[in-house]
């Protein structure tokens, strides 16, 4: 008999498992590592491939950073309206 584990709804799920949330800073550091690797490789398929493997983590830090600024102007706003609602209620 197969059981499943639930995860938490606040928890990133994909297909079921979590997910790790990376910072752009990784990516960009899987991207220079590929870059690196590039450098060492002779057969010009491979180079290709891996650049264009550097330049998905580069797009994967720059999707990073705009969920992030979009989550922290969320945020903001939350705040805002919450801070004019306080300051309605006391007749500010």
């Amino acid at each position: 008999m197969e059981t499943t584990q639930q995860v938490p709804d606040h928890l990133p799920k994909r297909a079921g498992e979590l997910v790790r949330q990376h910072k752009p800073s990784d990516y960009r550091l899987m991207a220079a590592v590929c870059l690196e690797m590039v450098n060492s490789m002779s057969l010009d398929p491979d180079r290709a491939r891996m650049t264009d493997m550097a330049q998905y983590w580069l797009e994967l830090a720059q999707r990073s950073e705009a969920e992030q600024l979009s989550e922290a102007s969320q945020l903001r706003l939350s705040l805002d309206f919450h801070r004019a609602g306080l300051a309605a209620d006391h007749g500010a």
